[in-house]
């Protein structure tokens, strides 16, 4: 369990091609006065993890690659947000007004939910000068389904399959740190075959059932 600083991890640059320079499975990362995870073009893979209540972002990613299955991110941060609990960015202002672009090769997260007390909680921010590539399978999403101006669709199965979008996923207690979901919770059973089929154990070393539930942890 890592939690309670300003910072949990930080993950930099890798190059392409390269293995990745940050796993973490099994694991919980809570309770940051600024990121969670922070990936400047770094090569992440998350699994069966749970990230939760970060002042800025649970998940923090500027170009690079990141995978996610079977993820938890929650975030009721206690004191004033105005961030997602993800953001995906292909691009960072350099301090003098102008854009500096880092490709997102990759950010696919797949059976995750992703929740908390902002109206929506993943965020994007990218121009067309460098690649942003991102996919969301069979997860669990609160999200605004309407962006104005028009930065993704959600009906575009290049972008989003299987998803169910704001709704409460029913915790069992996330105020003492239990994401089990409750019975008749919408994020039960909802999970795509490929993340389930590679992460068949939950974080707690439960068999996962087919389909499976999206999140870090399987409904007893």
């Amino acid at each position: 369990w890592i939690r309670n600083g300003t910072l949990g991890i930080r993950c930099d640059s890798v190059a392409d091609g390269e293995p990745h320079n940050l796993l973490v499975r099994n694991s919980r990362i809570t309770d940051f006065s600024r990121a969670a995870i922070y990936s400047g073009f770094g090569r992440i893979r998350l699994e069966n993890t749970v990230v939760a209540n970060s002042g800025l972002y649970n998940l923090y990613t500027l170009g690079g690659r990141v995978e996610a299955d079977h993820c938890t991110f929650a975030n009721s941060f206690p004191g004033p947000r105005a961030t997602p609990s993800i953001g995906l960015f292909n691009r960072y202002d350099d301090g003098t007004g102008t854009f500096r672009y880092r490709a997102l090769l990759q950010a696919d997260l797949r059976n995750c939910i992703v929740d908390g007390s902002q109206e929506s909680e993943v965020g994007f921010g990218y121009g067309p000068q460098a690649a942003f590539n991102f996919r969301f399978e069979g997860s669990l999403l609160k999200l605004n389904r309407f962006p104005d101006p028009a930065l993704y669709d959600v009906n575009d199965p290049a972008r989003f399959e299987g998803c169910v979008f704001n709704v409460n996923p029913q915790f069992e207690a996330s105020s003492t740190f239990d994401y089990r979901l409750k019975l008749g919770s919408p994020a039960l059973g909802i999970g795509w075959p490929n993340a389930t089929n590679a992460i068949p154990i939950d974080a707690l070393g439960q068999s996962r059932p087919s389909p499976a539930d999206a999140g870090a942890l399987e409904t007893l």
